[in-house]
Parts: C-alpha cells; structure tokens; sequence
C-alpha cells in the first residue's frame, strides 16, 4: 500500500479498526471529485438545489469544476451547453449556488466532508470553535477537549487541515464570498476545576505526539490545585515550591516544571481559553450576558427578521441557556416575531415573559 496517494499526492491513512486505506487529499482528489462535491452540496450540507449526481457528472467530466469551489465560478453561460441545461435550469442552479454562501459554520464544517466528521460532530466542533480559523489552527490535543472526539478523530481533522490541498480549498471558497455566520461574540462558557484540568493536561496519548505529565493523575492534580490559587501562578512555579507540597516527590516536579516550559503545551492552554474553557478562579470574569441566559429557558414564536431561527437558537445555546419548542411552566422566555402563533397566547396564559426580538438583542448583548 502506498503512502501517498498517486491522484493527488496526499497521505493515505487508515484509521485505527478499519481495514481500507483511504486518501487524506479528501476535496482535491481526482478520484473523490464527484463524492466530494455532491456531499458539499447536499441538503445537510450546502444545501444546493438542482446539483444532483447526473449533472456534478457532467461537470466533472467536462473539466467544467475540479473542487467544491469551482461551483462559485460558475456562470448561466458555462452551463448552457451541457445536456438537459435549459437556460432556466442553469440560471436557477446559478441562484441556489449563490444563496448557499451564506451557511451557517457547522454546514460548512460538514460540507468540507472531513474524515469520521457527521452531522453531530461538524455541530460539535461549530459550537465549541466557533470560528473556522481557530478549527483549522487547532493541535489534536485541543481537539479532544471536546467529549465525543476521541484520538482518532482528533487525528482525522488535523490531518485534513494540515494538508495544502484542503487549505487551499478553503481559501479559494472565501475567495468567492462564502460567507459563514461566525457570530459567536460572546464565547460558550465551559467551566472545570483546575484539579480536572491539570489531570486532563496530564494524560499522555502517543498518537498525537502528547507526553503530558506523567505521575499526575487525579490524586496528584488534586494536591497541585489545593496550593496554588489560578493555573499561571503553577505555570510559573519551580521545582522547589512545588516540592514544597505534601506528596510531590522531585520527578513529578520537574515533569511539571518541564510541561509548563514547552511552547506547544502553552499553546494548548491558550486555544482552550481562547473557546471558553475557563478554571474556577476565571469563572467571575464571564460576561453580564451569559450569567442572564445561563441555565434560562426560550421558546420562539413568529418569523424573525434579525436572526435566522437557527442561530438565535446557537445564540442561547452558547451563552448557557435553552431552547424548547413548546411553552411550559418551565419556559423562562417567549421571544415573539412577526405573527406570532399560539404559544404567545399560551405564555400569556401561563404568565411566562413574553419579549421582542429587540429585547432579545439586548438580553444575549448584554
């Protein structure tokens, strides 16, 4: 088996209890072209109408469109002598193309059909990002934070995004506007103890190159965190205080003096910060907007006209509160938009605040 792919040069790689070698090229590989671009433009994905097997066929076939991006070069005109193109198909396919730029960053993360990355997953990495630029920079390690990515899924995205093929891909999709709905100003706030944050820096995983601090475990982290008030205060300490603590012989202190003096582990700790995870001495300095959605309950009724329902939903979500679909005793809020339905006359009924979508703003804006 190759290591290298012979269509596009990528790596060929295959994942931990499978048995197929598959190419890493993903997007630029000749040999996936047509897959690749008809998952791009699914339902779930981009949601492109009218860019069905027959015609990404054609196009590929043709030399019309090699990748994803080349679907935002296209014109009425280039589309006009393939078969069964009737100058209404092609202009409606033109339109679906160009009202698809404007997807939400999940679609898009799905879109790009990465490796052991589904539906559930694609929405995973969105919300815990929140950005495509901190994704695309993100270590393995970083990756993991998230519960439900495991090692090799971990390894499967930053591969991917390692790759200059991909990369170049994605520039060339902003390069035609594509436009994602990266609105995350108020970051998800996940909070831990830096007990479980030092055992979780801590355990060593050799897929990914991460040494981690052997010795620590939870008993050790545990001892660590009760003598030192915020994680930088150990970041910065020597072998000698920390020998100071009850129970930390000198190999474990230099192991951490050694964790804490790398720059890809500091690194590490800055991406995580930099997605909201926050320790327990940093939780005071979570915004006014988050601590009034936190833990509340929102129930939207009516058509919006400044949020997609979507991501008013990712909004609350992110700041820590809910979305129901139904009004009950339980429902905090009821945001109501145009011609709001029965579930307004149901809040009334139940005395459950009823709000504007401007009040809405102003709630999640703090």
């Amino acid at each position: 088996m190759p290591d290298i792919c012979p269509e596009c040069e990528s790596k060929v790689v295959r994942n931990e209890g499978e048995a197929a070698y598959r190419c890493s090229g993903g997007l630029s590989c000749p040999a996936q072209r047509k897959g690749t671009i008809l998952h791009f433009a699914s339902r779930q994905a981009m949601d492109i109408d009218g860019l069905g097997e027959e015609l990404v066929s054609q196009l590929v076939d043709n030399n019309i469109i090699k990748t994803p991006a080349d679907l935002y070069k296209l014109s009425v005109a280039s589309l006009m002598n393939l078969e069964r193109m009737a100058d209404i198909s092609a202009s409606n396919l033109v339109d679906a193309i160009e009202n698809s730029k404007h997807a939400n960053l999940e679609r898009f993360i799905y879109a790009l059909g990465i490796p052991n990355v589904g539906e559930a997953t694609a929405k995973d990495l969105a919300k815990f990002f929140g950005s495509l630029n901190r994704l695309m920079q993100a270590y393995p390690k970083t990756l993991q934070y998230i519960p439900e990515i495991g090692t090799e899924v971990a390894i499967s995205i930053s591969s991917f995004f390692a790759e200059p093929h991909n990369q170049e891909m994605i520039t060339q999709l902003r390069a035609s506007d594509v436009l994602l709905d990266e609105s995350k100003k108020s970051k998800a706030i996940i909070k831990t103890t830096l007990s479980d944050f030092l055992n979780w820096l801590g355990t060593t995983d050799k897929k990914i190159d991460w040494n981690g601090i052997p010795g620590m475990g939870k008993i050790k982290a545990k001892l660590i965190a009760d003598n030192f008030s915020n994680l930088e205060e150990l970041m910065s300490a020597d072998e000698s205080t920390l020998l100071h603590i009850k129970g930390i012989n000198q190999k474990l202190a230099k192991e951490i003096v050694r964790f804490f003096s790398e720059p890809h582990n500091i690194d590490i700790i800055k991406q995580l910060r930099e997605c909201g995870v926050q320790l327990d001495e940093d939780v005071q300095g979570i915004s006014a907007s988050s601590s009034l959605v936190r833990d509340k309950t929102f129930v939207f009724t009516g058509a919006l006209s400044q949020f997609k329902r979507d991501e008013a939903k990712r909004r609350v979500e992110e700041l820590g509160g809910k979305v129901a679909s139904a009004v009950s005793n339980s429902t905090t809020y009821v945001v109501t938009g145009e011609n709001p339905g029965s579930k307004a006359d149901k809040a009334k009924a139940l005395g459950v605040n009823i709000i504007t979508e401007d009040e809405f703003k102003r709630l999640i804006e703090g």
